[in-house]
């Protein structure tokens, strides 16, 4: 049976190919993917090159799609809509261990929706990386995807007291459409109106942008105390002013990342990655979360060497983007 599936072939260069697959190996579930969402942070750096030497390789970890075979105790059946962090593939085969492990239930009318999941947890994984308490002010730095939810699961947090620092106009009207305050840092002095919106800066903070100004920007802005949660990947050196805007004011500097799986059995009374997922889409399925904005685009899979040429090229029309396999 002939599939399609997208593949980096080299650097900022995407195709789009036929392969042939065989019947399901024993052991495994095959699942049909319906959508697939391109994480747009992780996978640019990907094909540039610039998260190590780089790799002929599959790519994407955000798909919904149904289960059309399989066998072995997983939970699921043959009909099952499930998130399956696959790649951008029109099938994805799981080992059965793995299915159980990893699928994730969802609503056939939200598959498209349920996409977001990994980045949603990304996003959640961050919060729960600070403590924030009531009347704190945070400020995200950066509305791309994980940025834009991260703003909306902080609001819940603290309300009104919320910033979220975008250059581009594009998200800046997504978010704002939200609920979400916004702020253009091309637009004069945007720290130090930040200092005075928050009486003296803000005292929660996720970068989520990756841009290496911005680390040293959030220093800025902080109060004393303040916690600073990194989200985004910073790939290389990173200049900092370490007395000044770190010491003097005793921040503190929070990494945040995906836990890995040998992590994950020591998590058992923690928010885990399978627990944030779960969580995450029950947001989704109460409206507490908004998706539908954030898709600017659907695509068809002979598109993909278009669309990561337009992404490379900074298209700012683009925010969320969705391949549709169906």
């Amino acid at each position: 049976m002939k599939v399609r599936r997208i593949l980096f072939e080299s650097i900022e260069h995407v195709v789009m190919e036929e392969t042939e697959i065989g019947p399901i190996a024993s052991g495994h579930v095959r699942v049909k993917n319906l959508f697939s969402l391109i994480s747009t942070g992780t996978e640019l750096l990907q094909l540039r090159g610039a998260m190590g030497p780089f790799q002929h390789s599959e790519v994407g970890y955000c798909a919904v799609g149904r289960i059309v075979e399989g066998e072995g105790d997983t939970g699921f059946q043959k009909g099952d809509y499930v998130h399956t962090h696959g790649h951008h593939n029109e099938i994805i085969d799981v080992p059965t261990e793995k299915a159980r492990k990893t699928f994730i239930p969802v609503d056939p009318e939200l598959a498209e929706q349920a996409t977001f999941l990994p980045l949603g947890k990304v996003a959640m994984h961050g919060l729960h990386r600070v403590h924030i308490s009531m009347g704190d002010w945070i400020v995200v730095f950066g509305l791309g995807i994980v940025g834009n939810l991260t703003a909306q699961l902080a609001r819940m947090a603290s309300a009104d007291r919320l910033l979220a620092i975008e250059p581009q106009p594009m998200r800046r009207k997504v978010a704002q459409e939200l609920g979400i305050r916004t702020i253009d840092p091309d637009d004069g002095d945007y720290i130090s109106k930040i200092q005075t919106i928050t009486g003296g800066g803000a005292n929660v903070i996720f970068e989520t942008s990756g841009h290496p100004v911005a680390l040293k920007d959030a220093m800025k802005i902080a109060a004393y105390g303040a916690q600073i949660s990194v989200v985004a990947g910073h790939y290389g050196i990173r200049e900092l002013d370490m007395k000044t805007d770190f010491q003097n004011k005793e921040l503190s500097l929070i990494g945040a990342r995906r836990v890995d799986d040998e992590a994950e059995s020591t998590l058992a009374d923690r928010w885990t990655v399978a627990r944030c997922a779960r969580e995450f889409y029950e947001m989704i399925k109460s409206g507490k979360v908004s998706i539908e904005p954030l898709i600017t685009h659907r695509m068809v899979p002979e598109q993909a060497s278009e669309v990561y040429e337009r992404l490379l090229k900074k298209d700012n029309s683009m925010l969320a983007v969705l391949f549709d396999w169906s």
